[in-house]
């Protein structure tokens, strides 16, 4: 819609004048951050709705069309509210706000939104183009003065040219790879030998090419025992900028970032002073304007330029609570200082913790997206010392679809001192309570938090991989017996033997105490149950048996999740069958049928929260039967295919 003759600044103010109605926005990306972005905009006098709950899905980067998805979304969503105000000139009142979805960063959407005549919280377009390469945002850093760990400015496409580098350039392993485009963990990959080649790196590309459409890759230095910290910043038109308190996000699996602090423990005052001056000599050559977030590698005394992003980071309720202040009225203030005042930063003794919590397996490291059954309701805890709040905004009934980043909740703890964010952080977490089809990574979370590491500060960002080991099975109050025991209150009387993860048990029903229950329900046609039982210390504790598969439960004991099957009468002739390890989308089935297969190569390859999971068997065999076709979409336990 255009309005010939008039400037976008007067229809604004007619806009206003005509009208009497608060502008509004439409809020894109995940709940987690989607909800307390709207409360603030609310509070800055904005009608604010969340995309999201629609219960419809943004398209992905990949999809078909997924502009075209977009676009329609945003003319729904403008042609409604002008219908609603019955005044045309009520699109100068719209805004889009991006969240933090994985199209927030993305110049094509800053540019339809710029294209249909909205407001928006997006910086410059051109600065969004230069933030969303990479390799193009590093190598403005090399004149500037400003280290990096990048090795080669040459793009990569394929395997076979990363192996001419190697053999060019002949650099050491370890050697870590990111993708030009990918900005999430998807987009690392850190080489360690050269069997790396063969059985791991093909499959990233592929992972590279459904994230993001394309492999364009580049190698940087690996750098060990160093700290990851992010650096969020504000820009303003004219050349004013305040950088934030700073977060160390060096607690990470495999790149996810899992528990983050701030202010950071342990940084030497000169690095952090040097990292604020490349801050500013980036916003100074960049001419951004708004919030975002740089990346930085320290190793002592050095700090090295990893990137950034052009967008809210997915905890800034982290540092905007430090620094006493509202990300979004930041952002408001970057595009009109006049009407959105913001006052400087002070410092503060507020120190905070934030912590993920994912829908894993922590320790197979696998997504598992799935039903929620039961949640535990309490958001805010209020100790003598501190408060901890849980931004958790799925419910129970909700199914958490495996397009889903992965998120389903964030920890934020805060109070004047790091151990005691700690402690407070670990009392929610163990009375945060979600079961049903999906694991989250609560218990791995538990026990990274209670590592005396940890609570000293003293980690890296290798530290999950390299130094920190957690428990496999459960204590002595809760054994794998236990979870049998439970399952046979089921009233499953055919079942005539069990096994709990890949241990054979036999049930003592009579072990079971409950103190309330056993509550039975059903879900998909099979029965589940729950309750609170008496541990052998004397100790309650609430239990789930949830339905996943036929003859198959996920079971909750206190932290624990254990997989538990019930086993018919051995039959000899019987079929062996491979079972899906997550719930998900078929990627690729890589062998026919009568095939035979080496042992661990993989087989089939799933897509779940945004990665592969490819499957293999521990011995040689052939794929007698297939029961699914790419595209299907398979839940967590359900039949594959049957084995010969």
């Amino acid at each position: 819609m255009s309005f010939p003759g008039r400037s976008p600044r007067l229809l604004q103010r007619l806009a206003y004048k005509n009208t009497d109605l608060p502008p509004k926005v439409l809020i894109l990306g995940p709940l987690v951050g989607a909800d307390l972005i709207a409360e603030q905009l609310e509070k800055e006098g904005f009608e604010s709705f969340v995309y999201e709950r629609t219960g419809k899905p943004l398209p992905l980067l990949t999809d078909p069309n997924a502009l075209e998805i977009l676009k329609k979304i945003l003319i729904d969503f403008r042609d409604k509210e002008i219908e609603t105000a019955q005044d045309p000139l009520f699109l100068n009142s719209l805004w889009i706000h991006p969240g933090i979805s994985h199209w927030a960063d993305r110049p094509e959407l800053a540019q339809l939104v710029q294209r249909l005549g909205f407001n928006s919280f997006f910086p410059p377009i051109k600065v969004m183009n230069l933030f969303s390469n990479r390799i193009n945002l590093l190598s403005h850093a090399e004149p500037l003065g400003i280290p990096h760990l990048v090795l080669s400015f040459d793009p990569i496409y394929s395997v076979r040219e990363f192996e001419r580098f190697i053999r060019k350039w002949k650099y050491n392993y370890p050697i870590v790879l990111k993708s030009a485009k990918c900005q999430d963990r998807s987009g690392i990959f850190v080489l360690h030998q050269n069997q790396d080649f063969e059985n791991k790196i093909t499959l990233w590309f592929e992972q590279l090419r459904l994230s993001v459409g394309e492999v364009m890759v580049f190698p940087e230095k690996y750098l060990e025992e160093s700290r990851h910290l992010i650096v969020p910043f504000a820009r303003f038109k004219n050349g004013s900028f305040q950088v934030f308190p700073k977060i160390d996000s060096s607690l990470q699996s495999k790149y996810s970032k899992l528990i983050e602090f701030c202010p950071p423990l342990g940084i030497d005052p000169n690095v952090d002073e040097k990292i604020n001056s490349m801050t500013e000599k980036l916003l100074d050559f960049t001419k951004y304007v708004g919030v975002g977030y740089f990346e930085f590698l320290v190793d002592s005394t050095r700090a090295f330029f990893l990137g950034g992003q052009a967008c809210l980071n997915t905890g800034f309720h982290l540092w905007e609570k430090i620094s006493e202040t509202k990300a979004i009225t930041w952002q408001l203030a970057a595009f009109d200082e006049k009407k959105y005042f913001v006052n400087p930063i002070q410092k503060t003794k507020l120190s905070g913790v934030s912590i993920r919590i994912l829908a894993e397996d922590s320790i197979l490291q696998l997504p598992h997206p799935g039903f929620v059954h039961e949640l535990s309701e309490k958001r805010e805890w209020k100790f003598k010392d501190g408060e901890t709040e849980l931004h958790l905004p799925i419910k129970s009934g909700d199914t958490i679809d495996f397009r889903n980043n992965g998120i389903l909740g964030i920890l934020f703890a805060f109070s004047d001192h790091f151990s005691k964010n700690i402690f407070n952080a670990l009392n929610s977490l163990n009375e945060t309570w979600i079961t049903g089809s999906l694991q989250t990574n609560a218990r791995f979370l538990s026990e990274l938090l209670s590592h005396p590491w940890v609570k000293e500060g003293i980690f890296h960002t290798g530290f999950i991989e390299e130094d920190f080991i957690p428990e496999m099975r459960p204590t002595q109050e809760i054994t794998h017996r236990l979870f049998g025991s439970l399952c046979t209150y089921l009233q499953t009387q055919e079942i005539t033997n069990w096994s709990v993860g890949e241990e054979w048990v036999r049930p003592e029903p009579k072990e079971i105490i409950w103190n309330e229950g056993p509550n039975h329900f059903i879900h998909m046609g099979s029965i589940g149950l729950s309750g609170t039982i008496k541990l052998i210390n004397a100790e309650t504790s609430r239990v789930c048996c949830f339905p996943i598969a036929t003859r198959r439960w996920l079971v909750r004991i206190g932290p624990w999740v254990m997989l538990v099957k019930g086993h018919l009468p051995t039959q000899n002739n019987s079929p062996k069958h491979l079972l899906a390890l997550t719930t998900g989308r078929v990627h690729a089935i890589l062998f026919r049928e009568n095939v035979e297969i080496k042992p661990h190569e993989p087989i089939v390859i799933l897509e779940s929260l945004h990665l592969l999971v490819s499957h293999a068997l521990p011995i040689g065999a052939k794929i007698k039967k297939w029961k699914i076709k790419a595209e299907d979409i398979v839940q967590m336990g359900q039949i594959l295919g049957e084995i010969e």
